[in-house]
C-alpha cells in the first residue's frame, strides 16, 4: 500500500509539473516587462485635431497576417508582438479618405513610430505614402546595434568563435561582438564596460534566466536558422531590462509564403592542417599535426502550413 501511494505521489507530482510547465509556455507571450517589437502613432485630421475610433490595420509584407488596433480617444494606438520586417499600415475613419503607409521597417525590440494624416474623402479614395527607409526611434534613448537577418545568414559562421566552449561551432552569440564596445569571449563577455555574467540574454521578448552566470549562452543557443535578426543593447535600458549590464536580444524566424530550404556542413580535418612552427614530436622524433577531425552538417527546410 505504501508503495502504491508513493508511486501515485510521484505521477501526481509530474503530472502537476507537466501543467506548469505548459501554463507557463501559454502565459509567456501575455508576461509584462517583455522587449517586444511593435508599431504607435497617432492619428489627426488635416487640422491636426485627434481622430479617436480609427480602424489601424498592420500587415506584415512576407506573410500577409495582420494585427488591428482602434485609435483611442486621443487619437493614439499601439500594436505589439510584431515579427521584425517590413509593414503596411491601413487608417479608415468614417468621412475620410483611406490612409496608407507602406515599407515601414521594423526592426528586433524596437517600437516604430507611424503616425497618420487623414484627408476628408470617401472610403473609395486612398492617399498612399511611403516610410523612410530609416526610422528614427524617438520614444527610447537606447543605444544599440542591430545585427539584420543578411548579415546573420551571410557573415561566416566561424566568426574566430570567440573563445567558444568546447568544440562547438555555429554558436550564434558570437557575433554579439560585431557590435562596438562588446569585448571577450563567449563565456565571459562585457558590454561597453559591464561585468562579467551581468547581461540579459533574451529570445523573442522573454528573458533567458540563469541561476548563474548570466549571460552565458553557449548551452541555450538556438540553430542559426532559428534566428532573424538580434540586438545588441549597450546602455540607456528601458526600465524591462531590470539591473542588467548589455542586453542580446534575439528574435526568431517566422514562416513565409514560399517553400525554401538551405545546408550547411563545416568540416576540420587535421590533413589540411599546416604542421606550424613548432609542431610536436612523435615517438620517432618527427614533427605531427595534432589530429583534428570534425564534421557538422545539417539543413532545414520551411514554408506555408495550412490548418484545415
Amino acid at each position: 500500500m505504501t508503495r502504491h501511494r508513493h508511486s501515485f505521489a510521484h505521477h501526481l507530482a509530474l503530472s502537476a509539473s507537466m501543467v506548469g510547465v505548459a501554463l507557463l509556455l501559454f502565459l509567456a507571450p501575455r508576461l509584462h516587462a517583455q522587449a517586444l517589437s511593435g508599431i504607435n502613432g497617432t492619428v489627426t485630421d488635416s487640422t491636426g485635431a485627434v481622430v479617436p475610433g480609427a480602424q489601424v490595420t498592420v500587415t506584415n509584407d512576407a506573410t500577409q497576417v495582420s494585427s488591428h488596433a482602434v485609435t483611442t480617444s486621443v487619437g493614439e494606438y499601439r500594436i505589439t508582438d510584431l515579427i521584425p520586417g517590413t509593414y503596411t499600415v491601413k487608417v479608415q475613419a468614417t468621412g475620410f479618405s483611406d490612409f496608407v503607409l507602406t515599407n515601414l521597417h521594423i526592426d528586433v525590440g524596437t517600437i516604430s513610430t507611424a503616425n497618420a494624416t487623414l484627408k476628408l474623402g470617401t472610403a473609395t479614395e486612398e492617399v498612399q505614402v511611403t516610410s523612410p527607409a530609416i526610422a528614427l526611434e524617438t520614444a527610447e534613448p537606447t543605444l544599440g546595434t542591430t545585427i539584420p537577418h543578411e548579415m546573420v545568414q551571410e557573415l561566416p559562421e566561424e566568426l574566430g568563435n570567440q573563445g567558444g566552449v568546447g568544440p562547438r561551432g555555429r554558436q550564434i552569440d558570437a557575433f554579439i561582438f560585431l557590435a562596438p564596445g562588446t569585448q571577450g569571449g563567449a563565456f565571459s563577455h562585457r558590454i561597453d564596460g559591464g561585468v562579467d555574467f551581468q547581461n540579459e540574454v533574451v529570445f523573442n521578448g522573454i528573458p533567458a534566466v540563469q541561476s548563474e552566470t548570466q549571460g552565458f549562452q553557449s548551452n541555450i543557443n538556438p540553430p542559426f536558422e532559428l534566428v532573424d535578426q538580434f540586438k545588441v543593447l549597450q546602455n540607456v535600458f528601458p526600465a524591462q531590462y531590470g539591473l542588467a549590464q548589455g542586453v542580446a536580444q534575439y528574435q526568431f524566424s517566422s514562416g513565409t509564403n514560399a517553400l525554401h530550404a538551405d545546408g550547411f556542413e563545416i568540416m576540420r580535418n587535421d590533413y589540411f592542417d599546416a604542421k606550424g612552427a613548432n609542431p610536436p614530436l612523435n615517438a620517432a622524433g618527427e614533427p605531427e599535426t595534432p589530429i583534428d577531425k570534425e564534421d557538422n552538417f545539417g539543413f532545414s527546410v520551411g514554408g506555408p502550413v495550412d490548418f484545415l
